[in-house]
């Protein structure tokens, strides 16, 4: 079919089992109308061969191909933004290079973005974990100030990633992820360019496959705990930019974000108190007291929230109270 260029987002890093299977679902898609921008994020590995190998198979995509380098490992983020100064089409979709697309994928997204105008199409994915391809489906939301309650309030999963979006929401208002802070990226450009698209449209059916066996992905580090720290860290902001972000835009979608903030910090916290990860908790604890008087926190929530002792003290008492209760309750 004929229709609008796509611009094809790829950032590629440690991904040498993987990015053939992405490149080749990504040449072999039935529409015609595409760009390839691959970012080397300055990849330790053979991947880059590897993709280059693969493209020589494709000569009729060949010139349609764009590999740009990173001097030295950026992270996600970067990639991403970078992917984007070198986009020329009129939408944009983005694929994880341990990701691939199913074949008519984005002549299916097209299609329907051609029928309604909307400026974000939205297609469902299969999950492929150990237990096996699980097809998932993204709510059909009747407009964006829906999507955008759910997204600030984390009722569903907030990937970019299986959408069509079009290019002139990042352009026209800058959107771009902030550099350095690779966790929850993603969330972060979301809720603006839904904030800014007018129309919205749902597929209805999987595109994209979502690949959760790669151990060496940067989401999978958590096992380590330097790592994990560092992930926890960045993922908070990311959920701070989304606040800072709607702040003098939509004063409902922002109180609902602080209590979304408020409410995974405690989880948080309450974690830390579990395994006693003071420096951790410290980290949430000054988030939440730097804005107190956003949050309208009591005297003895800021005193607990400002002292781990304390606050692993009340931690294990509410525990022991939920203990309680559900021992004294009745069987059904």
């Amino acid at each position: 079919m004929s229709g609008p260029t796509v611009s094809v987002t790829v950032p590629v890093y440690a991904v040498e089992r993987y990015i053939e299977r992405c490149a080749r679902s990504l040449f072999e898609q039935t529409y015609d109308a595409l760009e390839f921008i691959f970012v080397d994020d300055a990849s330790p590995d053979t991947s880059i061969e590897i993709l280059s190998s693969v493209v020589k198979e494709y000569p009729a995509r060949a010139a349609a191909v764009k590999m740009v380098r990173h001097p030295v490992n950026r992270g996600l983020s970067a990639a991403r933004n970078t992917a984007l100064e070198h986009c020329a089409g009129e939408f944009i979709t983005h694929v994880d290079s341990d990701d691939y697309l199913e074949p008519d994928a984005i002549e299916k997204l097209v299609s329907l973005q051609v029928k309604t105008g909307a400026d974000i199409v939205s297609g469902d994915y299969f999950r492929h974990t150990p237990d096996g391809e699980i097809p998932c489906t993204r709510p059909d939301y009747p407009d964006r100030e829906q999507m955008l309650l759910d997204l600030t309030g984390q009722i569903h999963r907030h990937e970019i990633w299986g959408r069509l979006i079009r290019r002139s929401l990042y352009t026209e208002h800058q959107i771009r992820a902030e550099e350095g802070c690779n966790v929850g990226e993603d969330w972060q450009v979301l809720v603006p360019l839904v904030y800014y698209a007018r129309t919205l449209a749902n597929l209805g059916e999987p595109v994209y496959h979502y690949n959760c066996l790669n151990q060496a992905s940067y989401m999978k580090s958590r096992q380590d705990k330097t790592a994990a720290d560092k992930i926890a860290r960045q993922d908070f902001r990311s959920m701070e930019l989304v606040k800072e972000f709607l702040e003098d835009k939509d004063s409902r979608l922002h109180t609902r974000m602080k209590r979304t903030i408020l409410r995974y910090a405690h989880g948080k916290m309450d974690k830390c108190a579990w395994e006693k990860d003071r420096p951790l908790f410290r980290f949430y604890s000054e988030r939440l007291l730097a804005d107190k008087d956003s949050y309208d926190r009591s005297a003895f929530a800021r005193f607990l929230d400002n002292r781990f002792p304390a606050y692993r003290l009340h931690y294990f008492f509410r525990l022991g109270l939920y203990k309680l209760r559900i021992t004294a309750s009745p069987a059904r």
